[in-house]
This record gives C-alpha cells, sequence and structure tokens, in this order.
C-alpha cells in the first residue's frame, strides 16, 4: 500500500503551496494583487495578500488601492490576506473593525490519501472526468451550488468552468449513475 509520503509532504503543507486562481495584477515589495475578471464576484480570486503584516498608513494605502480598482472592476467587496502564522496587530484589527471590515481566520488541514477506502461506496457509480456528454450535468450541479452567492456569481462561474473545459485548465471529474450526473 503506498502512502503518497513522497507526494504529499505534510510538514510543507502551507497557503503559500495553494494554487490561487487569478491573475497577479500587481506585485509590490509589500503586497500581491490578484484579480480575475473572468468571475469578478470570486473573494478569493480578488484580493491583496500581504508579504508581511502593515502598519497602519500601509494597510490604508493598500485598501485605497484595492477599493479603486475594484470600484473600476465592478466589484462590491474588498479582501485582504494577511501572511500566514503572524498575529494581526491590535492597532490594525481595530481599524477594520471600526470600518466595518470583518475580520477571519483560514485554517489548513490535511488528510492523507491513504486514509481514503480504494472501494466505491456505490459499484454502479462511475467516476470519470468530464466529457462534452457530461459537461452540462457538471455545469448544472456548479450553477444550483453558486446561486448561494447570487446569480450573477453563478453565471460567471459557469462561464469560467466552460472555459476551464475547453481550455483544459484544469481535470474536472464526475460522478454519473445510470447516465446521469450527480456529484
Amino acid at each position: 500500500k503506498k502512502d503518497f509520503s513522497d507526494v504529499l509532504n505534510i510538514e510543507k503543507l502551507s497557503f503559500e503551496n495553494i494554487h490561487i486562481f487569478a491573475q497577479l495584477e500587481r506585485e509590490t515589495d509589500l503586497y500581491k494583487h490578484y484579480q480575475l475578471d473572468e468571475v469578478k464576484d470570486r473573494y478569493d480570486s480578488n484580493f491583496i495578500e500581504f508579504n508581511s503584516v502593515p502598519n497602519l498608513s500601509e494597510l490604508q494605502a493598500a485598501l485605497a488601492y484595492l477599493r479603486q480598482m475594484h470600484r473600476k472592476g465592478g466589484r462590491q467587496f474588498l479582501k485582504v490576506v494577511f501572511p500566514q502564522d503572524q498575529e494581526i496587530p491590535y492597532e490594525l484589527r481595530q481599524f477594520l473593525l471600526d470600518h466595518n471590515y470583518g475580520i477571519g481566520i483560514l485554517e489548513m488541514y490535511a488528510i492523507k490519501p491513504n486514509v481514503f477506502s480504494r472501494a466505491p461506496l456505490r459499484p454502479e457509480v462511475l467516476i470519470s472526468f468530464v466529457t462534452d456528454e457530461t459537461l452540462e450535468g457538471y455545469l448544472k450541479i456548479h450553477y444550483e451550488d453558486a446561486l448561494e452567492w447570487g446569480e450573477s456569481y453563478a453565471r460567471a462561474n459557469r462561464e469560467m468552468l466552460i472555459n476551464d473545459y475547453h481550455l483544459q485548465r484544469k481535470k474536472q471529474i464526475v460522478a454519473v449513475l445510470h447516465g446521469e450526473v450527480i456529484g
């Protein structure tokens, strides 16, 4: 039984290793600005990621820049990400709260692949890559899930998934039961 430790190095797992599905719009010594025009309402693709903890004036300047860019691009939100495992200073937290920003914490968990059962739960369910025949079912499931964040987001996400499929930007997988996409 292979444990995949040569492929998945848990000790080196960090947010820096996570793929950001966006274009790097601007990079400074202080931050990276990511943007995805394809899905303007996707928070995790339209944000500033700080390389180091900013001081208050640097945070204010970065937020002003991001606000200008988001207004120009039709985005209705601002998101910044602070460096992993570094405390946000009280002064910055208080500024953000005083200006009605929400503050959240991201946690990362790793599950080694060898803990998953290899036996299918239902042998009649087929797992395969998306094909021309299964694309519409795949898109329907994603569209319905994305409606939670609004219709414009769901439509834009659908277009992105269509582009992903045709440009083969990533592998898309479906579960099919009796010819119908179920997941």
